[in-house]
């Protein structure tokens, strides 16, 4: 199955709103983001692998915000999801600095329609 990972609910409504994802999701509680004391501990990144083995996910999208804390997560989530697992990430339409939860449906569409995949 499909899995969509999100940093914060509000992300999971604003894709929900636009009808461009139907399928489970993740909130991972925000970012990895060292300045501001947020650890990997503190997100809910060992429940996500768990799911991903245990509910047989084939593919994870990552829609994060296109800043530089959701690259850096995304990057650390990539040495923890098992190689087997085909990741994507939203592509063009959200600009950097750009929050998901303030972008509007068709620009949210084409990030979706624009995925691509990651290696890892």
């Amino acid at each position: 199955g499909h899995l969509c990972v999100v940093g914060r609910i509000q992300d999971v409504l604003a894709i929900e709103e636009a009808h461009i994802f139907h399928g489970r999701y993740h909130i991972l509680g925000g970012y990895i983001s060292p300045l501001n004391q947020v650890f990997p501990e503190s997100l809910h990144i060992d429940s996500l692998i768990q799911r991903i083995t245990e509910e047989h996910i084939t593919d994870v999208i990552f829609a994060f915000d296109a800043i530089s804390d959701a690259d850096y997560t995304a990057q650390y989530l990539l040495e923890l999801i098992p190689h087997d697992v085909r990741l994507h990430r939203i592509a063009a339409g959200i600009p950097f600095g750009g929050e998901l939860e303030y972008t509007d449906g068709i620009t949210l569409s084409h990030a979706f329609t624009l995925k691509r995949e990651i290696t890892h």
